[in-house]
């Protein structure tokens, strides 16, 4: 079977290197892969018809013409505001965000080319969304997400981790869980409580524990259930990811969920307010640098000040995606979710 081909244009040798190492390491054997430094050479190449599963390319290299190419083209942008922006033939990554989620936009995304579907198959990942501060928009990105694996054959359940569900406003069954055992079961807290009260997860394109009828306070349950909830989960082997979309506070239970995932997205917000929180937030999270950690701005609208780029937070953390606001966004149905481009590509990263 011929192998895939992938070319990796850029002047800067020192900045490609650690991307040569990455792909090979991950795709020995199923690549073709050409590393081009010298402008002259590469315009001289595309002037003739050329076709490749990835081409990246730098933006001192880039030329428009590249686009009428059979190749899935990757911009590398030198500007974290356009970063990871997607449009129908090309797609834009930040160029200083780590060398795995480069690969992982860029491998990640064309995937099948590679036939590398059983070699990166793996056990359940948890996801969990997190904010700093309310309004962010972390509900909508969670069910974004939720519907786009879900279409792309994942087996994906949702649960809504905090003090009160509130989420039902986008499902079509908004009703509660009303069964004594489910709640009986989930007081007891048994290791196997999922296999327990599974019988009563709902499906709509994605399957979801329904909301509770009242308050855990009222129920005489704490937030430590959904822990124990998304781990008997994750050992039943039923899904390929668990989103867990989590309250704003930071408190012991929030930190234990966070603690369980395979990722943590934290999202975000260009306003002042909402930066200055993600950034004491940032400042309370032991190894928030890992790649564990995935930041994104959600809601972002260009040309309004963005203070997450402002210098009182260099250094804090570093935005991998940025999601603009599309109309309504808070009344949005989950088809229209499923069409916002930014919700796709972050999906894909998972």
């Amino acid at each position: 079977m011929e192998k895939a081909r992938v070319i990796i244009a850029d002047t800067d040798i020192n900045y490609i290197i650690p991307l040569q190492l990455k792909f090979v390491k991950e795709l020995w054997g199923q690549i073709r892969l050409e590393i081009i430094t010298d402008r002259d050479y590469f315009k001289e190449l595309f002037m003739k018809p050329q076709e490749a599963e990835i081409l990246m390319v730098s933006e001192e290299m880039y030329d428009p013409s590249l686009r009428k190419h059979n190749v899935s083209l990757f911009l590398m942008t030198e500007q974290p505001g356009e970063g990871s922006a997607v449009q129908s033939d090309m797609v834009r990554i930040y160029k200083y965000v780590s060398v795995k989620e480069i690969f992982d936009k860029t491998a990640g995304r064309r995937i099948g080319a590679f036939h590398l579907a059983e070699r990166l198959k793996k056990e359940t990942q948890v996801i969990t969304l997190a904010s700093a501060s309310g309004g962010v928009g972390k509900t909508t990105l969670a069910m974004g997400i939720g519907l786009y694996l879900a279409r792309e054959g994942k087996r994906v359940l949702y649960v809504d981790a905090e003090h009160i569900n509130t989420f039902g406003s986008k499902l079509g069954n908004q009703s509660a869980v009303t069964a004594p055992d489910v709640y009986r079961k989930l007081a007891q807290g048994e290791k196997r409580i999922y296999q327990d009260i599974k019988h009563v997860v709902r499906r709509e394109i994605f399957d979801y524990m329904p909301p509770l009828k009242a308050a855990l306070m009222s129920l005489g349950l704490d937030l430590s259930v959904y822990e124990k909830l998304v781990l008997s989960a994750k050992e039943s082997a039923d899904y390929d990811f668990i989103l867990v979309d989590t309250s704003n506070a930071f408190d012991l239970y929030k930190a234990g969920l966070m603690d369980i995932s395979d990722k943590v997205i934290i999202v975000l917000q260009q306003g002042k307010n909402a930066a200055y929180a993600a950034k004491t937030f940032a400042e309370n999270v032991n190894g928030i640098h890992a790649e564990k950690y995935v930041f994104v701005c959600n809601k972002y609208e260009k040309g309004k000040y963005n203070a997450l780029t402002s210098p009182e937070l260099a250094g804090k953390f570093t935005v991998s995606q940025y999601i603009e606001n599309f109309a309504d966004s808070e009344e949005a149905d989950m088809e229209k979710m499923s069409r916002v481009p930014a919700i796709g590509q972050l999906s894909l990263l998972l």
